[in-house]
Parts: structure tokens; C-alpha cells; sequence
């Protein structure tokens, strides 16, 4: 068995393409604790039955997680997308690190030194409201200021109070007479993130009875020579050592062939898969062109079904081919309590042989540890290999740990691209606050281009109280001095607060305080434009010594 890891949009050779379709294995492997019912009770257990019963005891350990994370969302998260909401964020304290030889250059990073961002903003998700303000200060003087007003997804109000004292209005129902005003290309509502989320969503319900076929499939496939117990097995790692139970489950290479060829048979015929997919895509697609996105036009069922059914066919050829070699066997370490500590899938692939996948979780006392590796195996032309590692020791209230994700990716024994991210934190809890330090280093490195490292540093501080959450984050990123063209370090502190608010109160737009982009005259729209060059005239002056200092005006 051969597979690949690749980190570029290469068009794969048939060995890429094998590595796709024992993906797919792999994942109705994870997958076969739903088969839960197949586990029997009797004492004298077969060893098939001893490895159901470790992949629905690991089953029902996801589901506890994912309970508790929903659990968690409910609680934290979704009152903030139910109900209106009342934020701001102000950046602010740049700090910038920089040989600049250009004088005026350094006068424009000084000034940005100085500079205070603020936004302000109300927002009924519900409702489809929302009400934005944003000032940009400069040396403790507001410099410029923008307010923002969004109605039912159609309206659009925009006012530069420095500029001019209305709201510009653009209604997406005035859609012709938007285009005589040369304004076109325009959606007939804008999007939001619930919008497509609703569209792509999916369920429990919706899932387990399409994928259940395939895990009965999966189960029925097993029998007992397959798999073999050792119950005197060890779980050695980083120091932690405990007494497991080995179990491996082997697949000859006929043997996985005719299960991946079974399950492509079935796919071909399965309406209900095809439909999970499908009812996305078209929730998505009718979306975007009810919307007025021209586009989005969504293909026929027919002619996407029958994609999927060459596909599919693609993948059965692929299986004849006499070259390729699917030998392959998993081995799971559980413990005393049916807890899985690791899972390996191993190519045995004669000449190819080599971990696939590997994934662990086991606790030392304290210390929670996960790890997880996806690799190529020796054959691969084009090869990958990417790790996970996450270490964590103490309570909720004070945790410290590690983070790490590496990618590697090589082509003939070259490396070709390579991703390496590290980060300790240490976080504590109490009575309603959370404060955080996470120190971190990032190193990239491609073909494309010189390799990029950076160090860096995130304070982070979380109050909350009742409906109401405060943030303040502290940034301090350092680059490499090899590095061309970037700063030494730069830096900037970001505050914000989110808080449940009664409701969004928007003004009124009236002719007093708004004109109608769509269906002003053409006088009305030269008498705008004739006092909006008025009030940037008087900006000009008010901000006269700001704008010599940038190099916009002359110094006198």
C-alpha cells in the first residue's frame, strides 16, 4: 500500500490517487465504533468483538467531547449570535522596530505610532441590523470619523462626517435605477456568516443514517483471523508507561481491495450520500443567485451526479491496477478502562511499508497529551508528513503547556516546503477572569521564495461579567534579522468589549439626513459634490500641519 502526503496543487499520478481512496478507508475505520451493536456480551469474547467494543467505548468518548463543546457554545457563544449586541475594539500603542533611511518615511511610521483605530458597533443578527462608527485618531485628535448603517440586508447607509453631513443611501430594491447612475454589479442583498452557515449546516440526523451502511459494511467485511490480541501489551511515551491491550486488525491486500471495491459499488448507487452532498451545494448555490450573485448558477442534479458516477469509476479502475499494493493494518493500545491511548495505520505494503497515520491521547497524572501524524510512505514520488502535539499540565484554574503543527513536504527526496509553529502558554482562571501568555515562533520556508522566522509574544486578558465580556490583547511580533524587507519587531495593543444589549436603535433616514443614490437628480448629486469639496477643503486646513508632516503638503 502506498500513499501520499503533498503540500502543492500537483496533478497527482495513480499513487496520489490511491492515497485518496484509502483516506476514505481510513475514515470508515475511525468510524466503526458506531457499530456498536455487533459487540457481544458473552464472556468468551471473539476477538472481533473486543475490537467493537474499543471502537464504540472510543465512539462514546468523542461523543461525551462533543456534547461538552456543544455544551460550552450553547453557553458562551450563542447568546452573542441570538441576541443584539453592543461592540468595540480600539487599537492602539503601534510599536515599530525599523532601519528607515527615507526621513519622510520615518515621520509616516511615527505618526502611526501615535495613531488610535476605534469602531463601535451594534448588531442584531436576528433582526438584520446593525449600526457601525469608526474614528481613526491621531496624536490624541480625532482625524477622520465614518458611520455605517445596515438595514434588512438591502440597505446600505454611509456617512463621512467630515466630508459631508448626510447618510449616502443604496438600496439593492432600486436596482435599475442604480445602473442608469452607473452603479451596477450590485448583489441583491448582502450576505452574512448565519446566512451560509445555514446553508451548509448539518446534523447528527442527517449523517449517521447515510454513514451507517458503510460501517455495517466495514463490520461485516472483519473476522476473526483478521484480528489478533495481545493482552500483555505496554503504552510507552515521553516518560508515560502503562500496561495496555494490543489489538491489530489486518487487511491483506485482496482483502482491502474487495472492501474498497464493495463500498465504491455501494456509493454509486447510494442517493442518499449523493444528496448530503447535493442539498449543500444547491442550499449554497440558490443562496448566492437568490442573492443576485450571477455566478453562482448551480449545475443539474443529473449532470453533477454523473461527475460523482465517473469518479467513482475513475476509483474502481484504479483498484485493477496489478502495480499497486493495498496491504495494510491498524494496531490500537487501549487500557484497562477500553480508553484508547493510540491508533496506527501501517502500510505493509511489501517494500513500502510505513506509518500512515498515527494518533494518541493518554493523560500522566495532570498532564493531558495528544499527538497526532499523517505521512507519505517510501515510495512516494511526491511525499508529506504532518505532526501534532499538544501538552498541557495543571487544573482549569492554572494550565500550562505546549502547542506544536509542523508540515513537511518534499519531492524526490527534496524538501520543497516546510511549516514549523511552536507556542507555550500558561493560562489561569478566577472568578470570572482569564488572563493568558502564549509565546510562539513561526518558520517558513518554500522554494518560492526567501524562508520566513518570527518569534512573538500574545498577553491576553478575558473579565466577564453577567452579559458583558472585556478583552485587552498585547502583540509583540520579532522577525529574523536575515529577513529582507521587514521590521526588526513591531507591536500594538488591541481592547474590546462585547455586551447583550435591549436592542439596535438606528436612526432614522430622512431627506434631512440622507440622500438616495438611486434617485437624486443630477443637480442634487453636483450640489453634494460641490459641498463635499468645500468640507475637504476646510479638512485640508483644519489638518494642515498633519498633512506636511506625511509629505501631502508642502512644509512653508
Amino acid at each position: 500500500m502506498e500513499t501520499n502526503l503533498h503540500m502543492e496543487p500537483h496533478t497527482s499520478p495513480k499513487k496520489s490517487r490511491k492515497s485518496w481512496i484509502i483516506g476514505g478507508a481510513i475514515l470508515l475505520v475511525l468510524l466503526g465504533g458506531l457499530a456498536t451493536a455487533y459487540a457481544g456480551l458473552d464472556l468468551l469474547k471473539s476477538t472481533k468483538t473486543i475490537y467493537l467494543e474499543a471502537e464504540a467505548a472510543n465512539l462514546q468518548e468523542w461523543e461525551t467531547r462533543y456534547n461538552e463543546a456543544l455544551s460550552d457554545f450553547d453557553k458562551e457563544v450563542r447568546p452573542y449570535l441570538e441576541n443584539p449586541v453592543h461592540t468595540s475594539m480600539e487599537l492602539s500603542d503601534f510599536s515599530i522596530d525599523a532601519a528607515i533611511p527615507d526621513p519622510q518615511a520615518q515621520l509616516v511610521v511615527d505618526l502611526v505610532k501615535q495613531a488610535r483605530l476605534k469602531i463601535d458597533s451594534d448588531l442584531d443578527q436576528q433582526k438584520k441590523l446593525q449600526h457601525s462608527t469608526l474614528t481613526l485618531q491621531l496624536k490624541e485628535k480625532d482625524v477622520v470619523s465614518a458611520e455605517m448603517l445596515m438595514l434588512d440586508q438591502t440597505k446600505l447607509a454611509i456617512k463621512l462626517p467630515d466630508f459631508y453631513q448626510k447618510f449616502a443611501v443604496i438600496d439593492l430594491n432600486d436596482q435599475e435605477a442604480l445602473k442608469q447612475k452607473h452603479i451596477e454589479n450590485l448583489p441583491k442583498r448582502f450576505l452574512d456568516y448565519n446566512d451560509l452557515l445555514n446553508a451548509v449546516k448539518i446534523s447528527r440526523e442527517d449523517v449517521v443514517p447515510v454513514v451507517e451502511p458503510y460501517i455495517r459494511l466495514y463490520v461485516d467485511s472483519l473476522s476473526d483471523k483478521q484480528i489478533t490480541v495481545n493482552n500483555d501489551a505496554t503504552f510507552e511515551r515521553d516518560g508515560f508507561k502503562t500496561s495496555a491491550r494490543e489489538i491489530t486488525v489486518t487487511f491483506s491486500h485482496e482483502e482491502m481491495k474487495a472492501l474498497l471495491g464493495k463500498m465504491l459499488e455501494k456509493a454509486a448507487a447510494d442517493d442518499k450520500l449523493f444528496d448530503l452532498f447535493y442539498t449543500r451545494y444547491q442550499n449554497v448555490t440558490k443562496l448566492l443567485t437568490d442573492s443576485g450573485y450571477p455566478d453562482a448558477e448551480a449545475k443539474p442534479r443529473e449532470e453533477l451526479k454523473g461527475d460523482f458516477l465517473q469518479w467513482l469509476d475513475d476509483r474502481k479502475k484504479e483498484l485493477d491496477d496489478n502495480k499497486l499494493d493495498y496491504s495494510a493494518k491498524m494496531v490500537l493500545l487501549v487500557d484497562g478502562e477500553n480508553h484508547l491511548l493510540s491508533r496506527k495505520l501501517i502500510s505493509t505494503a511489501p517494500g513500502d511499508e510505513g506509518d500512515v497515520l498515527e494518533a494518541a491521547s493518554w493523560k500522566n497524572n495532570r498532564e493531558e497529551n495528544v499527538f497526532l501524524k499523517l505521512a507519505g510512505t517510501p515510495k512516494s514520488d511526491e511525499n508529506g508528513e504532518l505532526t501534532y502535539a499538544y501538552k498541557a499540565a495543571g487544573t482549569e484554574a492554572d494550565k500550562k503547556g505546549t502547542v506544536s503543527l509542523q508540515l513537511k513536504g518534499t519531492k524526490d527526496g527534496k524538501l520543497e516546503t516546510r511549516f514549523d509553529f511552536r507556542t507555550a502558554f500558561a493560562v489561569t482562571k478566577e472568578s470570572g477572569k482569564e488572563t493568558g501568555k502564549y509565546d510562539f515562533t513561526l518558520n517558513v520556508e518554500d522554494q518560492s521564495g526567501d524562508p520566513l522566522a518570527l518569534s512573538g509574544t500574545i498577553d491576553s486578558t478575558l473579565v466577564k461579567s453577567g452579559s458583558k465580556r472585556e478583552t485587552e490583547t498585547g502583540v509583540k511580533l520579532s522577525f529574523d534579522q536575515a529577513a529582507p524587507d521587514l521590521p526588526r519587531s513591531i507591536g500594538f495593543h488591541l481592547k474590546g468589549t462585547e455586551e447583550q444589549i435591549a436592542e439596535v436603535k438606528l436612526p432614522d433616514l430622512t431627506p434631512e439626513n440622507s440622500f438616495n443614490l438611486a434617485t437624486m437628480t443630477d443637480s442634487e448629486m453636483a450640489q453634494v459634490q460641490q459641498e463635499v469639496m468645500q468640507s475637504a477643503q476646510q479638512f485640508m486646513l483644519k489638518n494642515m500641519q498633519l498633512f506636511q508632516e506625511l509629505g501631502l503638503i508642502p512644509q512653508p
